[in-house]
């Protein structure tokens, strides 16, 4: 048996052999090394719950938006994104799962193998392996020098016993050789008897070293379980808190039990048991079906076009007209404006307005009637409003007088005349009713009722004339 003190542990060597404990002490380094295997496992599991949460995540923010696109509707789609609330809310469950591991797994086990490992100066053992070494070693000490006595006493005695043996065979060829001399023969008798004497001392040697050998086992193995017994409980240590450890992995990723889970599964099952086809019908009749509201087309008077008053009279001067746009009225336009709710398609009428700038008449006028002085002002396009300037185109359209004449014809100087009020500058107006069809946003999901375009401003502009002249009254004449 070869002694192994400095070496690493030989497989199939007995503890209570000379090196035999080196597989005992080496276990204090294992230990270390799955207490760093150990966190870097748990490191992969968090990085894989990190994953998956982010996955979840993800899936669910994709898909809730191509729910919101598609055709799905009413509860039956709200059934669907329960799938993806669910799944975001597991999300934070699992994130939670993985600082737990980081806290109560990879951090303990950090703690306890800082505290339960110290590494020596050069950082190539552990403390307390050295430490275990050299109980042992001192344990085993004087067992192991009376164990190499018995080894070196029978080794000795075998060898003798070997060499014995080999001189009484040759004795016996010699005793049947004819050609061998008889002082041949006595020296070979005399040497057997010499080897005999020493076999026989070499036997008691070797007896007594055993025997003395054997006296020592019980304080040998005495001293050696007390050392052993302190490794075995730090095994044990390192044991009870892999399993603390492991006990606790395992609730952080049993979920099964968790309130949280238990909730989200409970909402889940909840909001799907909430679909109801007839009730997602009735929405589709109100919404996109016959109980949609329409607005049947009703007959509409003609209507004339009438220019505002503007002035004290004067020339007509055409500008660069500015364009205002009327409001978004029902077919009945006596009825107030409407307003296009977010789940409700009103089918609606766009009135356009446009308004060309006359010149005010002021000072600075030539004798063309040119002004400077530009104002606007806006038309608004009801019904009302037409009604009400009806009056005012009918007394401007008097025979034999046209809004060229004179101040003094018209009325315009220091007293006698018409009313200056009736011949006050007219402003040149164009309006245009178009019928457009207002589409709500959420309209647009459904192919069955495909969105429409925006509404679009549809303007008149009164023909350039350049710096000419315009009487708004030659246009009706025209017609």
């Amino acid at each position: 048996m070869a002694d192994d003190d400095d070496g690493e542990p030989i497989e199939g060597l007995s503890f209570w052999e000379p090196g035999g404990y080196k597989k005992t002490t080496k276990r204090i380094t294992d230990g270390n090394q799955l207490c760093t295997e150990i966190v870097d496992m748990v490191q992969e599991r968090c990085e894989i719950e990190a994953a998956y949460a982010s996955k979840l995540k993800s899936w669910s923010k994709r898909w809730i938006a191509q729910i919101d696109k598609g055709p799905e509707y009413g509860s039956m789609e709200s059934a669907w994104k329960a799938v993806l609330t669910a799944a975001d809310r597991e999300a934070d469950v699992h994130l939670r799962v993985k600082e737990n591991l980081v806290s109560t797994i990879q951090n303990e086990m950090r703690r306890w193998q800082k505290e339960n490992f110290h590494k020596g100066m050069m950082a190539l053992h552990l403390k307390e392996k050295k430490e275990m070494d050299e109980e042992f070693r001192k344990a085993q000490k004087p067992w192991k020098k009376r164990f190499l006595a018995v080894e070196k006493s029978k080794k000795e005695y075998h060898d003798l016993c070997q060499k014995e043996q080999s001189v009484v065979q040759r004795s016996k060829m010699y005793q049947n050789d004819t050609g061998i001399s008889e002082d041949q023969k006595a020296k070979t008798l005399d040497e057997i008897a010499k080897l005999n004497t020493q076999r026989q001392s070499a036997r008691g040697n070797y007896e007594d070293a055993l025997r003395d050998l054997n006296s020592y086992n019980a304080r040998y193995m005495e001293d050696m379980k007390e050392v052993y017994a302190r490794c075995q409980e730090m095994e044990h240590k390192r044991l009870d808190f892999f399993k603390d450890r492991l006990k606790a992995m395992h609730q952080n990723l049993d979920l099964s039990n968790d309130v949280v889970v238990k909730q989200i599964a409970a909402d889940f099952l909840n909001t799907v048991e909430q679909a109801n086809a007839k009730s997602d019908l009735k929405y589709w009749d109100a919404q996109r079906g016959i109980e949609m509201p329409m607005y049947w087309p009703q007959f509409e008077e003609w209507a004339p076009r009438i220019a505002p008053i503007t002035g004290n009279g004067g020339l007509f001067q055409r500008n660069t007209p500015n364009i205002t746009s009327g409001t978004i009225r029902r077919l009945n336009e006596d009825a107030p404006p409407t307003t296009v709710s977010p789940v409700q398609t009103i089918r609606s009428t766009t009135v356009t307005t446009t308004t060309i700038s006359a010149a005010r008449p002021g000072s600075g006028m030539n004798n063309r009637g040119d002004f400077t002085g530009v104002v606007q002002r806006p038309i608004a396009a009801s019904r009302e409003s037409l009604n009400r300037h009806s009056s005012s185109r009918e007394s401007l359209q008097t025979p034999n007088k046209s809004p060229f004449d004179s101040d003094e014809e018209r009325g315009g100087g220091s007293g006698g005349g018409r009313d200056s009020k009736v011949y006050e500058e007219i402003k040149p107006v164009a309006t245009v009713r178009t019928t457009t069809v207002v589409a709500t946003e959420s309209d647009k999901k459904s192919e069955l009722y495909p969105p429409l375009p925006p509404a679009k401003a549809v303007t008149t502009t009164a023909p350039d004339t350049d710096s000419k002249s315009y009487n708004p009254f030659d246009d009706e004449d025209d017609e």
